[in-house]
């Protein structure tokens, strides 16, 4: 069942609030994507995870207790529906040799 009227559903997990506000907005210029919930820990988007189902994750490697990379895992494992995982960082040691 499509609860989304045909968008694309994504939740914005990241535990900087300025960063994470700044993704909701430029998400919202999209007409084909509704943003269904905004979290700050992988433990929260567990939590939510199947009551909003959704298609696309915006995830923070760097989160409290468990990981972003960690959180992907545990994603995956609980819900295959996702489809994708966008995983970001504002940190250049992660991309760096």
């Amino acid at each position: 069942m499509d609860t989304n009227n045909g968008k694309i559903g994504v939740i914005i997990i990241e535990d900087d609030l300025p960063v994470r506000q700044l993704i909701h907005s430029y998400l919202t210029e999209f007409s084909k994507i509704t943003v269904l919930g905004e979290v700050s820990t992988g433990e929260e988007v567990l939590e939510m995870l199947d009551s909003l189902q959704p298609k696309v994750v915006f995830l923070d490697i760097e989160l409290p207790n468990i990981s972003g990379l960690s959180t992907a895992t545990l994603l995956k494992q609980k819900n295959p529906h996702i489809n994708y995982r966008v995983v970001l960082s504002a940190k250049a040691a992660f991309f760096m040799p």
